[in-house]
């Protein structure tokens, strides 16, 4: 795969006719230019702090810029041990061409993206037996090209991070 490149092909020469002229060819260029569309992604949540057992959301923001937009694009999420995938909102979006939410990485793939911004919601539960002071680390990244390890060349990635509380407090006077 080549990438934010310049391609170009030449043609130089002489050409003979049916009488047996010959006439020199003077270069011939065509220039392609071949570009990865510009994403970025961002991970987010209003929480600092959860307990085990608590539902919350994260939120996936990502953008598609440059003049054509986005043939494809796969979006990855990586949930820590601790934590319980249970829906998300990507199939809200303009271009959802499909997902797997069965296994880690999350996935979700996207084609003909127009430039712009888009956003949606994975709503996740912290798992019943997961220690206080747990630090769950959340990554999501976003990828033009569909593969999903190594990232390639055009993915950009973010994470969320949220620290698990005691479910109980006890006081004691």
């Amino acid at each position: 795969i080549v990438t934010n490149t310049t391609v170009v092909n030449c043609v130089n020469g002489t050409m003979t006719g049916i009488t047996g002229l010959q006439w020199n060819l003077t270069a011939s260029c065509v220039s392609i230019d071949v570009v990865v569309p510009w994403m970025s992604i961002a991970k987010s949540t209003n929480l600092t702090w959860v307990v085990p057992g608590q539902v919350f959301n994260f939120s996936i923001d990502f953008s598609v810029n440059g003049t054509f937009g986005a043939g494809y694009a796969n979006i990855t999420d990586t949930l820590p041990p601790g934590l319980t995938y249970l829906n998300d909102s990507a199939w809200t979006l303009p271009g959802f061409s499909g997902s797997d939410t069965s296994g880690v990485p999350l996935q979700w793939n996207f084609s003909g993206l127009a430039t712009g911004n888009y956003s949606f919601q994975v709503t996740v539960m912290v798992d019943n037996s997961t220690s206080a002071g747990t630090l769950l680390i959340n990554d999501a990244c976003i990828n033009p090209w569909g593969v999903v390890y190594p990232y390639p060349v055009g993915s950009t990635c973010d994470d969320a991070n949220v620290t698990v509380l005691a479910s109980t407090v006890a006081i004691a006077k």
